[in-house]
C-alpha cells in the first residue's frame, strides 16, 4: 500500500517532484498518524500553534492522550510567518496547517508555504501540513502540495498527512499515512505503529484499488465535479441571502457568517440559532465556537455530505429560517406559531418536518 499511495502522490498531487515509499507510513487514518507525531515530535504540555478557525477534532487527536495545548492564532486560516514569530516561545514544538484548509477551504500559495517551512526549520519547530483534501480542488486552482515546495526533500522538520476518508469518500476505512524523511521519527514510527496497524487484508484491497489508474482518473474527475456543483449551490443561496462568506478553492466546506441573525453578540446567541436551526429548519451546521473562530455567529455548511438534490433543501429551509429571524426578529419569534409551509416538497407543521 505504501508504494500504491506514494504512486498516487505522485501523479495526482505533486508537479515534478516525486515521494519514494520509504518516506510513506500506513497509519489508522489521518487522526491515528496525527496522534502518533503528537507523541514522537513533543513532550506533555508542549504547545502546537494552529489558525484559526480550525477542524474542531484536532484539540482531541493532539491533546486527548499526547496532552498537546492547542494555541489558535486568528488570521482566517492561512497562517503567515509574521503572526507565527509574534506568539512563538520555548514550549512550541509543532505547527500544523491543514491545505486545503478546513473549514474555509482557502489554499496556500506555494510562496507561503516556502516561508513557513524556513521559519520552522530555523526555529527548529515541527511543520506538520494536512493534505487530506488535496484531490479535492476546484474553481481552477492548483494544488501546491509542500512536498513539492520542498523539491521532493522533506528533511527532518516537515511531515505530511493523508487519508483516503475524503479524496476517496472511504470515512471509517481507517487508511492514512504520514510522509517523512525523519529518520528518527520513521524508526520509532515502526515500532509504535503496530498498535494502530491497518491489516494487511484491507491494505491489499486498496493498493489494488488505486493501482487501477484509470478508475481513480474517472471517480476523481466525477468527486470533484459534483463538490464544485455543491459548493456552488451553497455560495449561491448565501449571496441570496446577502451573507458574507469565504469562497472556497478546495475541500467540502464554505465558512459562513449568520452573525446578523443572532439573538445576541455572543456565543449563547450563538448556540440559539444553532437550536434554531436544528428544530425549525432541520438542518445541522457546525457552529464556529467549536471551530476556534473569533467572533460568534461563523458556521461550517458542508456541501459533501448528501446528493445534491437533498442539498437543495437543505438551504432552501435555511433560506426560510433566515427569512423568518428577519421578518420577526427575536422578540417576536414564537416557533410554535411559524407557518405551515413546504419546502422542497416537504411540508412543516409546527416543529416538525412531514415528508
Amino acid at each position: 500500500l505504501t508504494s500504491s499511495i506514494s504512486s498516487l502522490y505522485t501523479r495526482k498531487v505533486l508537479r515534478g517532484t516525486t515521494v519514494e515509499k520509504e518516506d510513506c507510513m500506513i497509519t489508522c487514518g489521518a487522526a491515528g498518524g496525527l496522534e502518533h507525531l503528537a507523541f514522537l515530535l513533543a513532550e506533555e504540555n508542549d504547545t502546537v500553534l494552529i489558525p484559526s478557525p480550525y477542524y474542531a477534532a484536532f484539540s482531541n487527536d493532539l491533546g486527548v492522550r499526547a496532552k498537546l495545548n492547542l494555541k489558535g492564532i486568528d488570521c482566517g486560516g492561512i497562517i503567515g510567518v509574521d503572526e507565527l514569530e509574534e506568539v512563538y516561545d520555548y514550549r512550541v514544538k509543532i505547527v500544523l496547517i491543514t491545505n486545503p484548509h478546513n473549514p474555509t477551504g482557502r489554499m496556500y500559495e506555494g510562496g507561503e508555504l516556502k516561508e513557513i517551512v524556513e521559519w520552522c526549520r530555523r526555529r527548529k519547530v515541527h511543520l506538520i501540513v494536512d493534505e487530506i483534501y488535496c484531490m479535492s480542488v476546484f474553481k481552477g486552482r492548483n494544488f501546491t502540495s509542500v512536498i513539492d515546495v520542498c523539491d521532493g526533500s522533506l528533511g527532518d522538520y516537515v511531515h505530511v498527512i493523508w487519508a483516503m476518508s475524503k479524496d476517496f469518500g472511504s470515512s471509517g476505512s481507517r487508511i492514512g499515512c504520514i510522509f517523512s524523511a525523519n529518520s528518527s521519527l520513521k524508526k520509532s514510527l515502526s515500532n509504535v505503529g503496530v498498535f494502530t496497524s491497518v491489516p494487511n487484508c484491507v491494505q491489499e484491497a486498496y493498493a489494488e484499488i488505486l493501482e487501477d489508474e484509470k478508475w481513480v482518473d474517472e471517480y476523481l474527475d466525477e468527486s470533484v465535479n459534483q463538490l464544485k456543483g455543491g459548493c456552488e449551490i451553497v455560495e449561491g443561496y448565501l449571496r441570496k441571502l446577502g451573507l458574507e462568506y469565504v469562497e472556497a478553492e478546495g475541500g467540502m466546506f464554505v465558512w459562513a457568517n449568520f452573525g446578523c441573525l443572532l439573538p445576541e453578540d455572543s456565543w449563547e446567541g450563538e448556540e440559539a440559532f444553532t437550536v434554531l436551526m436544528f428544530e425549525e429548519g432541520g438542518i445541522v451546521l457546525t457552529p464556529g465556537q467549536s471551530q476556534g473562530a473569533s467572533s460568534p455567529g461563523w458556521y461550517r455548511i458542508c456541501y459533501a455530505w448528501n446528493p445534491i438534490p437533498v442539498l437543495e433543501v437543505a438551504m432552501e429551509r435555511l433560506c426560510y429560517v433566515v427569512e423568518v429571524v428577519r421578518e420577526r426578529g427575536w422578540v417576536d419569534l414564537d416557533v410554535e406559531d411559524m407557518d405551515e409551509v413546504t419546502v422542497g416538497g416537504v411540508r412543516r407543521r409546527g416543529s416538525s418536518w412531514i415528508g
